[in-house]
């Protein structure tokens, strides 16, 4: 696995973590600039490339928490990664949705006269 997949998939664990831990909510930028020095802002009403580019960073994750729910998006040069977790009722439909279902069949009753 590369540095860049490994350094999204700890920033996850964290996040995880933390949701895990009933933080609040956040909508989180990490930005690594060219010389190594990492700004951490509020990204709320930005795309994660444009934030990149305006502050001139050469690594930018996005880390989104909230009810439950963690996501975290990379780009680094040409590479970019998401990772996703499901909110707890996300993942019970999951289970309801995969238990087969049976066909089931009415017949009508016809009532003797």
């Amino acid at each position: 696995m590369s540095g860049f997949l490994a350094e999204v998939g700890r920033i996850f664990d964290v996040a995880e973590a933390a949701s895990g831990a009933g933080e609040a909510a956040c909508d989180l930028a990490i930005l690594v600039q060219p010389d190594g020095a990492i700004r951490m802002l509020d990204a709320s009403g930005w795309q994660l490339p444009a934030l990149a580019v305006h502050t001139g960073a050469q690594t930018a994750y996005r880390v989104t928490r909230q009810s439950g729910h963690v996501r975290v998006e990379g780009r680094a040069g040409s590479q970019s990664c998401l990772m996703e977790s499901d909110t707890p009722a996300r993942r019970a439909a999951g289970l309801l949705n995969s238990v087969p279902r049976l066909p089931i069949h009415f017949t009508p009753l016809q009532i003797a006269s």
